[in-house]
């Protein structure tokens, strides 16, 4: 003890001051051989210690809890239910009044942290999000810095002021919030990643079960690789659905109660509309929100976007906003049409059906950002590798959303003539019928089902029915080499050509004759015309289009004339034999 007063007395300086922090985070054993070090200190004039810390957790941990008496207490009951026995335990101490005044003794000179006000806090909160607006580059243009403000104030004194409210907690909160929004700032709507970490910070437990139980929070519906996650109902029935959320989110939050619930409910309620519901029903959220908007928006109850919020990357097999960026930029680049167009085809084959569905559907909702040149070049690559879309029955898949893209991109033409030349190329040079004749169809004959057009003036109706007229008629001819029944080709394919030969004039003439010679020449067409159609004759109108096409009589007596390679199917065998037996015969007896 001599030496180290000795060496503090040698020191040229007047005083050594020991900075400690955090106290109150420290267990019990440690604060005891702390406040004997401290105590020892008046020994040494020099040298004197600043302590931190928070007064009430320090008393908790040096004074209550202490196990003071232990006791034992023997008890009995009476009729009609006698029960005897006994209780032991310990009464500990809870004198909080005598720790205070302990520390009160132990540091004599207490100096209190000044509480910030709503103003302080506000501007301090300013200060730091200011500087990770600027470490992350993101915008600062007026116009989008008066949309942030007017979309985040109503959350600053409800949900982020009273888990900030000091410097200590805002320095980690915004720490943490560089750390992981600089890997994923472009894949993410800003204000929805603020919320999400607050939640990890704020309730750990909550947001580990929100991930856990994530189809409960975004719409799986709006992604067909999580389908399988909707809840299955025998029919659509909106009470049932929203009961069951309702009883699941009864459970997932079983744990919040009071103030804490109230507060976790508002914050997710920010995030995920059904939550929003669940809190407050009738807030606006009862019907299912935009998909579109809520992929430009890159909100977190979108299934594109919710992992990226948790995992800090782009799944494999979706498409993230820096790769879809990049390619924008790379097209509008280039100056030759030929070139777009190749590139775009070529792209399109190195993506797996998934993900190039994907990129269908947010090319359609971003398309403007290309030049009109790359626009039209990228309907041309769709069109000639529309033989590629994965078929699909319910119309939910890439056909669809390759069809919308098509659309998307001829309605940026809509103020001109070009609108229906960029329609009728597709219908020429698509390398389907069944792409062909659905863009013809959405753009003359259903339009009511076309939600994409704005104007539909310069749509010349007259000229898309000679582009499919022509192509159809080009293809199919007696004596031709191509079938439309040839491997590969869908009911979408074999609808253009029940609306070839619905005509009872010439058209329905070439289509009868154009089938006569393809049955003759390609007898398994047979089984695969009758098969398709089948269903359709359940109904009187169903049958006589079916027999315009083709008289199901000649049919049977065509499909008896060539016996077994008239099918190629067990399951066209089976309908061939209905067919002879049901038309073949009356055609005789007649």
């Amino acid at each position: 003890m001599s030496e180290l007063t000795a060496k503090l007395d040698n020191l040229p300086i007047r005083r050594v001051v020991v900075l400690l922090d955090d106290m109150d985070r420290m267990q019990a054993s440690e604060l005891r051989m702390l406040l004997k070090i401290i105590r020892a200190a008046d020994s040494y004039p020099k040298l004197s210690f600043v302590c931190a810390f928070n007064k009430k957790a320090l008393v908790d941990a040096l004074v209550r809890h202490q196990v003071t008496d232990r006791v034992a207490l023997k008890f009995s009951t009476g009729k009609p239910f006698p029960i005897q026995g006994g209780l032991f335990g310990a009464v500990s101490a809870d004198d909080t009044r005598a720790g205070y005044e302990y520390l009160e003794k132990f540091f004599p000179v207490q100096v209190p942290v000044p509480k910030l006000d709503d103003a302080q806090l506000s501007k301090e909160f300013d200060l730091r999000f200011n500087e990770f607006v600027q470490r992350q580059g993101l915008s600062m243009v007026p116009e989008e810095t008066a949309a942030f403000d007017k979309e985040f104030s109503p959350f600053w004194k409800t949900v982020f002021k009273p888990k900030l409210n000091n410097i200590r907690k805002m320095n980690s909160y915004f720490n943490a919030l560089n750390s992981s929004f600089v890997l994923v700032k472009r894949e993410v709507n800003v204000i929805d990643f603020m919320f999400v970490e607050l939640l990890r910070q704020v309730d750990p437990e909550m947001y580990e079960q929100v991930f856990k139980n994530r189809p409960l929070f975004y719409y799986a519906s709006w992604d067909l690789q999580r389908w399988d996650e909707k809840p299955m109902f025998f029919s659509r029935d909106d009470q049932k659905e929203e009961e069951y959320f309702r009883s699941s989110y009864d459970d997932t939050f079983r744990h919040l109660h009071g103030e804490d619930r109230e507060y976790v409910l508002r914050l997710l309620g920010r995030l995920f509309p059904r939550v929003a519901n669940y809190r407050k029903p009738g807030s606006g959220w009862e019907r299912e929100p935009d998909e579109a908007e809520a992929d430009k928006q890159k909100r977190v109850f979108h299934p594109e976007y919710f992992m990226i919020y948790f995992t800090l990357h782009v799944e494999e097999g979706y498409l993230g906003t820096h790769e879809f960026d990049e390619l924008i930029e790379t097209v509008n680049q280039k100056q030759d049409a030929f070139q777009v167009q190749e590139f775009f085809r070529n792209y399109l084959k190195s993506l797996q059906a998934l993900k190039r569905h994907r990129f269908f559907e947010k090319m359609s909702r971003f398309g403007e950002r290309l030049e009109q040149m790359q626009a039209r070049a990228l309907v041309r690559a769709v069109s000639l590798d529309s033989d590629k879309l994965t078929p699909d029955e319910l119309d939910i898949g890439e056909f669809r959303t390759a069809t919308v893209l098509v659309l998307a991109l001829a309605n940026r033409f809509c103020d001109s003539q070009e609108i229906t030349e960029v329609l009728r190329d597709v219908i020429a040079q698509s390398a389907t019928d069944g792409f062909a004749y659905r863009i013809f169809q959405l753009a003359t004959d259903q339009k009511e089902q076309n939600n994409v057009f704005e104007k539909w003036d310069n749509v010349d109706t007259s000229k898309l029915t000679s582009a499919i007229l022509g192509r159809l008629q080009a293809k199919y001819q007696k004596g031709g080499k191509e079938s439309i029944y040839s491997p590969g080709t869908t009911w979408r394919d074999w609808q253009a050509l029940v609306w070839w030969g619905r005509d009872g004039g010439q058209r329905g003439e070439d289509v009868r004759n154009y089938l006569q010679d393809e049955f003759e020449r390609r007898p398994s067409s047979i089984g695969k015309h009758i098969f398709w159609l089948w269903n359709s004759l359940s109904n009187l109108d169903g049958k006589r289009i079916v027999d315009e096409l083709f008289p199901l009589s000649q049919l049977a007596e065509l499909a008896k004339k060539h016996g077994s390679s008239a099918f190629s199917s067990n399951a066209e065998r089976e309908i061939i034999k209905e067919l002879i037996q049901q038309y073949g015969q009356t055609r005789v007896s007649g």
